[in-house]
């Protein structure tokens, strides 16, 4: 499941395991630290009718990192030894 999956479905659930342990979500003036925190901030930004969905971007990809850049977006992902990609940081 991506993020805007997650985001349109209202899944808290599958947020938890879209983000890395100590992730970094960064949308305007707020900001969440830890998965816990990102888990919680996420959900408060769908009553602003906020959905994450992405544009047109571009991937860049080294190994196990991940950088996508979009208009509106720029995120890092790794991927983990279950080869599971993850937000590490996400800047909105």
């Amino acid at each position: 499941m991506l993020l805007e999956d997650a985001s349109v479905l209202r899944d808290t659930d599958a947020l938890g395991r879209l983000f890395v342990e100590g992730a970094l979500l960064v949308r305007g003036d707020s900001s969440a630290r830890g998965l816990d925190a990102v888990v919680r901030l996420i959900p408060s930004t769908w009553e602003a009718g906020h959905t994450h969905l992405t544009g047109e971007g571009r991937v860049l990809q080294a190994r196990d990192l991940a950088l996508a850049v979009g208009r509106d977006r720029i995120s890092v992902m790794r991927r983990g030894r279950d080869h599971r990609w993850r937000y590490a940081i996400v800047l909105e």
